[in-house]
């Protein structure tokens, strides 16, 4: 057989050890009881399940889930160990995103919500979920800006929004990024959910903060959006309720300092009063003459809109 240089390279010498061999040798012959406990995790929605939920489901959770018996579910989720498409910790199991297959279950959702459905945008929530179990040799900050560079592939043309997610991994990468916490009303107390998942607390206040100090971003990195907005007179915004005052601070800030709007609302029942809000709010990004000023109380934003001069304090 006549073999060019290239080919000769990859086929005349050895390029694995003899365990690297042997574990290849062995994921050939479960390759069938690895292709049907996979083709089980998608059609008992574990998949699915783990990809909703980044911060890992239990055992338990998923029995309750599937109402698959607690053998069975033991018995795809140990399997799935062994195979790589999930790992554990703190007894929950989440989706390894260097996984192989978890990146073709990835790419089809994609490619069916893009491609197939026609949709032109898709937002992708809880990213930071990539980098929560490193593999070994790979900070968690490499396998964040791995996984990015993968989703943009997965996008291809359309238009990402990356949500959740640390900011570096997205420059150049995303073409829409959330750079602000969630808004929870500065009069609730320090919720648990904010203490257990957030670096920093949920408020308006670090909202806000957020939105100004990060302006620079927009148009730079990416185009920047801020936490889901709603101009309904009483609005859950995770644990506590917005009042005007705070609504008002915040539409206001993302008006001016962001390139997109998320609205949680049904706008087709605005009354009048807040349809003339939504309407400002969209128009603020031609204000003139805009400040930003740290006072003993904390901070001040000044503006010109409409030929009125208009001041924020958060």
């Amino acid at each position: 057989m006549k073999l060019t240089q290239q080919l000769e390279k990859v086929y005349c010498k050895e390029h694995q050890t003899a365990l690297e061999a042997q574990r290849l040798a062995q994921e050939i012959a479960f390759a069938p009881m690895v292709f049907q406990v996979s083709r089980l995790m998608v059609k008992f929605g574990i998949l699915e399940y783990l990809s909703n939920n980044h911060q890992g489901v239990t055992q338990a959770e998923i029995v309750e889930h599937t109402g698959l018996s607690n053998y069975a579910a033991q018995v795809l989720l140990e399997a799935s160990l062994s195979i790589g498409t999930v790992k554990t910790k703190d007894d929950k199991y989440i989706l390894d995103s260097t996984n192989p297959k978890v990146r073709e279950y990835v790419r089809e959702v994609l490619h069916t919500i893009l491609f197939m459905w026609g949709f032109d945008i898709v937002k992708l929530n809880n990213l930071y979920a990539a980098g929560v179990l490193p593999p070994d040799g790979k900070s968690r900050g490499e396998v964040m800006c791995d996984a990015m560079r993968f989703l943009r592939e997965c996008c291809g043309g359309k238009l990402m929004y990356a949500s959740d997610v640390p900011l570096m991994p997205s420059f150049g990468i995303a073409d829409y990024c959330s750079i602000s916490c969630d808004a929870v009303s500065d009069n609730m107390p320090n919720v648990l959910y904010s203490k257990k998942f957030y670096r920093e607390s949920a408020s308006v206040k670090n909202a806000s903060a957020d939105i100004v100090f990060r302006r620079m971003l927009d148009g730079r990195a990416f185009f920047s959006a801020p936490c889901e907005l709603s101009l309904y007179d009483k609005d859950f915004f995770l644990d506590g309720n917005l009042n005007h005052a705070e609504q008002n601070v915040l539409t206001t800030l993302a008006g001016l300092f962001s390139s997109a709007l998320i609205i949680t609302d049904d706008v087709t029942k605005y009354s009048q009063k807040q349809k003339r809000r939504l309407k400002k709010m969209c128009s603020l990004q031609s204000a003139t003459e805009v400040i930003v000023r740290r006072v003993s109380t904390g901070h001040v934003v000044g503006y010109r809109h409409a030929g009125k001069s208009y001041i924020i304090k958060f």
